[in-house]
């Protein structure tokens, strides 16, 4: 489907960024993450060539090859990539939009890999707030929010917040997924682990 695109379209085109990005996803999930950093990178540059700065394209893209940077270590540039994307996500959309919130939870988590363990709070903090005004309790980005944060929580040593998060993520997994669900698996794990930290205090 590229190939063909790239013949029947102009260099870029956003259908051919769009097809780009798409097979790039296949090889991130195949652990081709060099291969996916290409792709990732000439949909980017196309979509900046075809869209007004601040287009919801382009932050996605960013965001895109931020995730890709993470897992190949270039925390700086990841951070770079998704700070913009959020800046752009926080003008196109109003406050507490879903998508502000996973921008939020993206960058933290590039936070959290560079050790910046505050910043990582306060942008899970907000995205927990903003989840909880787009949902209904019990969602499951309700709950995803919820366990994220208490692991920065619990790297930050407030341990007690912590439990009090991964006690309702899990909560709510094991209504929704079930016990033996590897989302609800990974928190009960967690708990279980902040549990023995604060019974060793």
């Amino acid at each position: 489907a590229l190939e063909s695109d790239q013949q029947s379209f102009e260099p870029g085109h956003p259908s051919i960024a769009i097809r780009q990005s798409n097979l790039a996803m296949v090889l991130k999930d195949l652990g081709d993450l060099e291969g996916a950093k290409t792709l990732l990178s000439e949909a980017l540059k196309s979509n900046q060539q075809s869209f007004e700065p601040g287009h919801p394209s382009i932050a996605i893209g960013q965001s895109n090859l931020a995730m890709v940077l993470q897992d190949l270590g270039e925390l700086e540039r990841a951070k770079t990539l998704l700070s913009e994307a959020l800046e752009s996500d926080q003008q196109s959309f109003e406050p507490g939009h879903p998508s502000i919130a996973r921008r939020q939870s993206n960058l933290a988590g590039v936070l959290q890999d560079l050790g910046d363990f505050e910043g990582a709070k306060t942008l899970l903090s907000e995205a927990l707030k903003s989840d909880r005004q787009s949902f209904e309790p019990g969602h499951p980005s309700i709950a995803r929010s919820q366990s994220n944060l208490a692991m920065v929580l619990k790297d930050l040593g407030e341990l007690e917040a912590a439990k009090t998060l991964l006690m309702q993520s899990y909560e709510a997994f094991k209504n929704l997924l079930g016990e033996d669900h590897s989302s609800t698996l990974t928190v009960k794990r967690n708990l279980q682990f902040v549990e023995a930290e604060i019974e060793k205090q």
